[in-house]
C-alpha cells in the first residue's frame, strides 16, 4: 500500500520485477468494461454499474475568486463515452429512467438502467445504475501490453490520480509470482526521480511554502494476502 498526499500524485510510476502473462480470453456479446479514461465509473459487475458522484474544484480564467466548486456527477453522454465492450465489438447503449422513459440528456441517477445490445442485435443485457459518493477514479495502466510467458523482465505501472484530496492511499494488488519488495521495486512520483520503496519516506519533497502541510512524499507498506480458503462439500455414504 502506498500512501501519499494526493496533491503530489498526479502521476507516479512503479517498476516491479518479472511478469508472466498468458492468452487473453474475452466473453463476446453484452459484457462491458470501463474505458481507458473512465473517471466516473467505480466498477462494473454482471448487472450493476457503480457511478461516482461528488464535488471538486475546477478553475478557468473566468472562475470568480473563491469559487469553482463543481459537481462530478456525470451526464448521460459522459457515462456513455466511458463504456467499452469487453470483446471489442460495436454495441448499442440506451439509458432509461425508473419509469422506463429514454434518457438522452441530464445527470445519471440511481435507479436508471442501461440496456446493452450486442453487435448482432440478438442479445441484450440490463445494467442497473448505482450512484455513490466518492472521489473520481484514478487510472492505472501497464507500460507493456503483453509479455512472453516464461520470460523475465521489469513490469512498469503508471498511476494517475483522478481528484485531489488532503491525503490518500493507493492499493495495488499483485498476483502470485510477482515478488515485490522494498529493495527490488522503485517508485517515481511526478518526475521527482526513481527511488527504491524503502527510501520513499525519506525522499526530499523539494522547495515548498511555509504553510505546506506535508513533510514527506509518501510512505509504503507491502503485505502478503492469503488466498481465500476453498471448502468442498463432503458427502457421507
Amino acid at each position: 500500500m502506498l500512501r501519499f498526499p494526493l496533491a503530489v500524485i498526479a502521476l507516479f510510476c512503479i517498476t516491479l520485477p518479472a511478469l508472466a502473462m498468458g492468452d487473453k480470453k474475452t466473453n463476446p456479446g453484452t459484457d462491458i468494461v470501463p474505458g481507458h479514461h473512465a473517471a466516473h465509473i467505480a466498477r462494473i459487475t454482471k448487472d450493476t454499474i457503480v457511478v461516482i458522484t461528488g464535488s471538486t474544484y475546477s478553475f478557468t480564467v473566468d472562475t470568480p475568486e473563491d469559487q469553482g466548486l463543481v459537481s462530478t456527477r456525470p451526464a448521460v453522454a459522459q457515462l456513455m463515452a466511458e463504456l467499452l465492450s469487453k470483446d471489442g465489438s460495436v454495441q448499442k447503449y440506451k439509458l432509461t429512467a425508473k419509469d422506463g422513459t429514454v434518457k438522452t440528456e441530464g445527470d445519471v441517477m440511481t435507479g436508471d438502467r442501461l440496456l446493452v445490445t450486442a453487435a448482432d442485435g440478438k442479445a441484450t443485457r440490463t445494467y442497473h445504475i448505482l450512484v455513490q459518493p466518492m472521489a473520481l477514479a484514478g487510472r492505472l495502466r501497464l507500460q507493456q501490453d503483453s509479455v512472453t510467458a516464461g520470460t523475465k523482465r521489469d513490469l512498469t505501472l503508471y498511476y494517475t490520480a483522478g481528484q485531489r484530496s488532503p491525503d490518500a492511499s493507493v492499493r495495488i494488488y499483485l498476483p502470485a509470482g510477482i515478488e515485490a519488495t522494498l529493495d527490488n521495486t522503485t517508485v517515481n512520483v511526478i518526475g521527482r526521480g526513481a527511488v527504491k520503496l524503502k527510501d520513499l519516506a525519506t525522499q526530499s519533497i523539494g522547495r515548498v511554502g511555509t504553510h505546506y502541510s506535508y513533510s514527506r512524499v509518501g510512505a509504503v507498506e507491502i503485505k502478503k494476502i492469503r488466498p481465500p480458503a476453498l471448502f468442498l462439500p463432503v458427502q457421507s455414504s
